[in-house]
């Protein structure tokens, strides 16, 4: 593939935002939007970054769109990815359990929430608004999501937020929009977050983020498929299989 893409990545900053300017051709721009700047020195295909508002309350999410309106008169964007969100247990509180465990159910939930599945609500938003007619939003679900049962007992909040983003694009694509719409859910990612948070696992099964960003721009964005797409590694090979 080597026709620069103009694109927008929420979550630049993170562990697989950052995977994905890399994996863009030559002569690519990237706009960064996050909470956090990209890691310096940042990639030299970001162009800009906006900074996300830490209370991401709509109006102070509002007060971006006048930077995107300039960027995207610029140049159209191709490509709108999501790749922010978070993971945090909390689950449905037992029979007599303290108020603190409540506590932590509602917490939670409500950060789950708004990580996740505000972070893909808003670049859905992004994507009506900005992406050309050949273009694709790509949002970042879950494997776990996939399956109910897999999150009721440790990470209710997480599942829900997950699985909304599937939801969020399923009615999307209902509208019959131009440009493409389509989820990734992977399985655990290999992030030094997630290495430090499970010592104990067996890394080797992980899916690598440079992995997953090169096949999701060679399979769907240089293919021009979409849809939902499970992340599969057998034999240390990362791959889309299509839901």
């Amino acid at each position: 593939m080597s026709k620069p893409i103009s694109s927008l990545i929420v979550g630049c900053s993170g562990s697989l935002g950052r995977a994905f300017p890399p994996a863009l051709p030559s002569l690519s721009s990237v706009i960064s939007v996050d909470l956090s700047p990209p890691p310096s020195p940042r990639h030299p295909l970001i162009s800009a970054h906006l900074p996300l508002p830490p209370s991401s309350q709509p109006s102070d999410l509002t007060n971006l769109l006048p930077h995107l309106d300039t960027a995207h008169s610029e140049k159209p964007f191709d490509l709108i990815i999501n790749t922010g969100g978070s993971w945090s247990s909390g689950p449905f509180p037992p029979p007599s359990s303290p108020h603190s465990t409540f506590t932590t159910y509602l917490t939670s939930t409500e950060s789950m929430l708004s990580s996740n599945l505000n972070s893909s609500i808003f670049s859905c938003g992004l994507a009506t608004r900005y992406l050309t007619s050949t273009g694709h939003l790509i949002l970042t679900g879950a494997h776990a999501s996939l399956t109910p049962s897999t999150c009721s007992s440790f990470m209710p909040g997480y599942g829900l937020s997950k699985n909304g983003v599937k939801y969020l694009a399923e009615m999307l694509r209902g509208l019959n929009p131009e440009f493409k719409v389509s989820v990734v859910h992977p399985r655990t990612l290999d992030t030094e977050a997630n290495r430090s948070a499970m010592p104990e696992e067996d890394f080797g099964g992980w899916v690598r983020c440079e992995e997953l960003a090169g096949e999701v721009m060679e399979r769907l964005v240089e293919g021009g498929e979409e849809g939902d797409w499970d992340v599969v590694k057998e034999g240390g090979v990362t791959r889309l299989v299509k839901l």
